[in-house]
């Protein structure tokens, strides 16, 4: 088993996205799927994720990924390669980014977090 990171581990402004809904253990989803299904639709704040330096892809507590978020957009106003969500996405969120530096991936991916049921929690330095 990982190691299980606390709030005081995380040095950056993060947002933890539980993927739980929409990751399938048993058919992984490649690369660029995994960044599809991480970046959006969120219920977040502007205000509150303006400032966060890096999305991770949170699936049975266990960290998959780390993407350095360039900007937030409203849902549903960028170029995705994957289907709408049958679901209302009126007042949510999608960021667009790219992969985090290797030395902060190699700070988180692996490591496990504590599962919570809001899939989004934000932590801030």
């Amino acid at each position: 088993m990982g190691e299980i990171l606390t709030d005081k581990d995380f040095a950056e402004n993060v947002i933890l996205l539980n993927l739980a809904k929409s990751y399938d253990s048993e058919n992984p989803p490649t690369k660029f799927e995994l960044y599809e299904i991480t970046r959006g639709y969120w219920r977040v704040n502007f205000d509150n994720v303006k400032d966060i330096e890096y999305a991770l892809a949170v699936a049975g507590g266990e960290i998959l990924e780390v993407y350095k978020i360039a900007a937030w957009f409203p849902a549903e106003t960028t170029l995705r390669s994957v289907e709408t969500p049958s679901e209302n996405v009126e007042n949510r969120l999608e960021f667009v980014g790219k992969i985090a530096p290797e030395k902060i991936r190699d700070k988180y991916i692996g490591k496990k977090v504590e599962t919570q049921q809001n899939p989004v929690r934000m932590i801030k330095k």
